[in-house]
């Protein structure tokens, strides 16, 4: 799992952003709201500069994808702690 920072958002209508990750802090990876982990959590929820969690994969066509994401505290030295998000 990769660590990340939310850097772009869409539209709600749209449903994508960008993420920028430590190991590739020059390329940005995209992403839809659909492959985040949390049930509570959907895109409009999302706000520019949130850290997350995320499996990276290169696809062929299209660049740098994250899927399985989910959002995180700041990382520190000791690991990063999920974000807890309620209804409301």
């Amino acid at each position: 799992m990769s660590i990340g920072k939310i850097i772009k958002l869409s539209t709600i209508e749209k449903g994508y952003g960008f993420i920028v990750s430590k190991e590739k802090p020059c390329e940005r990876i995209y992403f839809h709201w659909s492959n985040l982990l949390q049930n509570t959590l959907r895109f409009p929820k999302l706000k520019k500069g949130m850290y997350v969690e995320f499996e990276m994969r290169d696809t062929v066509d299209r660049g740098l994808r994250a899927y399985r994401i989910k959002v995180v505290e700041k990382p520190n030295e000791t690991g990063t702690e999920t974000v807890g998000i309620s209804e409301g």
